[in-house]
C-alpha cells in the first residue's frame, strides 16, 4: 500500500462533491471572524499578568539602540527576529505589559489564520474550525500567549511553512509566488528560533515518505531559505554554541515530567471531549481524511526528533513544541472529516477560556506583588536575597517604587552577571563554591541588624545550601513570611529572618 499523495489530488479533499470551490470559500469567512474573535477573547486574561524573566529581559535587550540590541543578541543564544519586531512595537506602543502582549496576541491570532486556511485545504470547513478551535484551546496556546517572547512568531512561522509546503509539494502548485512564499517563510522562521529547523526536518522526512517526488525542487528551496541566515547569523550562532553549553545548562534529557507536561499542554480540552469523540467515531463509521497518516507522521517528526536529540544535547522544552501544535490540532479534527457540529468548536472556546483564567488566578505571588511585598514591609538596611531568576522581574517593578535603603542579592550571586539564566548549578565544583558563598553571604548578615528577605526559587537543593544557614544563625518571623502555595514569578515563598 503506497501513502504517496496522489499528483491530481485536489486543493480541497473531502468536501461533499455537490460543493464547490466558490462557496467554501464564500463560508470561511465568518467561521474565521468568529474563531479569531473567540481566541482573541481567551487570552485577553493573561494581558495584564505581570513580568516574567525571560520578558523582562526581552525588554532590557530592546531598550536601547539597535546596535546595543544585536550586540546582547549575538553574545546571548537568541535569533533576532523577535527582538526587531518587539524593538519596534516597543517605540511604537509602549512596554506596558498590556502593549508587549499585544504583540504575541497579534502573531498568535496570525498563526491562527493560517492554521484555519491550511486545514480547509485539506479537511472540511467544519473539520477545519474544530482543528482551530482545538489550537485556540490548547493550554500551550494559552501559556505562550501571555508571554512576550517569541513563541507566537515561531508558531507563525510554523504553519505558514507548513501552509505553503503543502501547496508547493502536496498540491503540486506550480506558481513562482507560492514557492517564494515557502522560501520567505522558512527564512522567517530561520531567525525565529532553533525548533523551526525541525519544522523543515519533518517537510522534508514528509515529501520522501509520502509525496515521493519534486526532491530537487524542494533542497534547492531549502538552500535558498538558509542562506540569509548563513550570511546574516552564522558568526554569531558560533559564538552562541560556545555559550549555549553553561546558558542552556538549565536543559536537561526529557523525563517522564517533560514527556506529561507537553501531553498535557496539547491534549487537556481533548480529554474532557475523549467520550464525544469516541461516540461519534462509533456512530459515524467514516474513513478518516486521505491525507492524516502524513500529518501525523509530520507531527511526531517535530516532537520525536529533538526529543531523540536531547538525550545527547538537550533541546526539547514543552513550550518550543508550539511549532507543532497546528498538525497535532489537524490530524484529530481530521478524524471525523464529515463532522458538522458547530458546538463542538463553542464548547472547546468555552474551555479554553476557562484554562485561561485558572492559569490568571492561580497564584498572587507574582513579580509585581513581589515588588509591593518590599515596598511595605522592608526597611532601610535590609536585606533581599533572591533564589533562581526572581531578582530580574521583581527588580522591574522596583524601578518606580519607592524602596528604602535595602541591600539586594542573588543566591548564587553569580546570577546577576546573566539574570537571564542560572549557570549549571548542578556541577560539583560550583556546588561547593555556592556553599563557601553561602558562608561568606551568612557571616556578612550577622553584621547588620535589619530584617532578611528570603525569595524561595524552583530548585530547593540550591536554596537549602544557603536556607539552612539562614536557620541557624537567624530567627524566621513566620507572621511576616508568605507561603504562595504555587511557583508564581520563579518563587514559591518569601521567608523573613531577624
Amino acid at each position: 500500500m503506497s501513502w504517496a499523495i496522489p499528483p491530481a489530488a485536489p486543493a480541497v479533499l473531502d468536501h461533499p462533491a455537490a460543493e464547490t470551490l466558490a462557496p467554501v470559500r464564500a463560508r470561511r469567512i465568518p467561521p474565521l471572524a468568529a474563531l479569531l474573535a473567540a481566541g482573541a477573547l481567551i487570552v485577553i486574561p493573561g494581558m495584564n499578568s505581570a513580568f516574567g524573566s525571560d520578558e523582562v529581559w526581552s525588554l532590557n535587550a530592546v531598550s536601547g539602540s539597535h546596535a546595543r540590541m544585536l550586540a546582547i543578541l549575538r553574545a546571548d543564544i537568541h535569533p533576532p527576529l523577535y527582538y526587531e519586531l518587539l524593538f519596534a512595537w516597543t517605540r511604537i506602543f509602549g512596554t506596558t505589559e498590556i502593549a508587549v502582549r499585544a504583540l504575541t496576541i497579534s502573531l498568535l491570532l496570525g498563526a491562527v489564520w493560517a492554521s484555519y486556511r491550511w486545514s480547509s485545504r485539506i479537511i472540511s470547513t467544519e473539520a477545519a474550525a474544530a482543528a482551530t478551535a482545538i489550537y485556540l484551546s490548547s493550554p500551550l496556546t494559552i501559556v505562550v500567549s501571555r508571554l512576550g517572547r517569541m513563541y507566537t512568531l515561531l508558531a507563525l512561522v510554523s504553519v505558514l511553512s507548513t501552509y505553503f509546503y503543502w501547496r508547493v509539494f502536496a498540491e503540486e502548485d506550480r506558481r513562482r509566488r507560492s514557492l517564494a512564499w515557502f522560501v520567505a517563510a522558512n527564512v522567517l522562521g530561520s531567525f525565529t528560533h532553533i525548533w523551526f529547523f525541525f519544522m523543515l526536518f519533518a517537510e522534508g522526512l514528509h515529501l520522501i515518505l509520502f509525496v515521493r517526488r519534486n526532491w530537487l525542487k524542494f533542497a534547492l528551496a531549502g538552500a535558498a531559505s538558509l542562506v540569509p541566515y548563513a550570511v546574516m547569523w552564522l558568526p554569531a550562532l558560533v559564538v552562541q554554541m560556545r555559550k549555549s553549553q553553561e546558558a542552556l545548562a538549565w536543559m536537561t534529557p526529557p523525563a517522564r515530567e517533560e514527556i506529561g507536561n507537553t501531553f498535557f499542554l496539547y491534549t487537556a480540552p481533548l480529554l474532557l471531549l475523549a467520550p464525544f469523540f469516541a461516540w461519534y467515531a462509533l456512530r459515524e463509521r467514516r474513513p478518516m481524511a486521505k491525507q492524516v497518516g502524513g500529518i501525523v507522521f509530520m507531527c511526531a517528526a517535530v516532537l520525536a526528533v529533538p526529543f531523540a536529540i536531547s538525550y545527547i544535547k538537550p533541546v526539547f522544552y514543552p513550550r518550543f513544541t508550539v511549532a507543532g501544535l497546528h498538525l497535532f490540532a489537524v490530524a484529530v479534527a481530521a478524524c471525523a472529516p464529515r463532522l458538522r457540529m458547530w458546538q463542538l468548536p463553542a464548547v472547546l472556546c468555552v474551555l479554553g477560556a476557562g484554562i485561561s483564567l485558572f492559569y490568571t488566578s492561580r497564584t498572587a505571588c507574582d513579580a509585581r506583588w513581589g515588588a509591593d511585598l518590599l515596598v511595605r514591609e522592608a526597611e532601610s538596611g535590609d536585606t533581599v536575597i533572591f533564589s533562581s531568576l526572581s531578582r530580574l522581574p521583581v527588580d522591574h517593578y522596583l524601578k518606580t517604587a519607592p524602596l528604602p535603603a535595602v541591600t539586594e542579592t542573588s543566591f548564587p550571586a553569580e546570577i546577576d552577571s546573566h539574570p537571564g539564566y542560572e549557570g549549571n548549578l548542578g556541577d560539583p565544583a560550583r556546588v561547593r563554591a555556592m556553599g563557601i558563598e553561602a558562608d561568606a553571604l551568612i557571616a556578612a548578615l550577622r553584621s547588620r541588624h535589619g530584617s532578611i528577605f528570603f525569595f524561595h526559587g524552583f530548585r530547593p537543593e540550591v536554596d537549602a545550601i544557603l536556607e539552612q544557614r539562614l536557620k541557624s544563625a537567624f530567627q524566621a518571623v513566620r507572621d511576616r513570611s508568605v507561603d504562595c502555595g504555587a511557583m508564581g514569578c520563579y518563587y514559591s515563598a518569601v521567608t523573613v529572618y531577624r
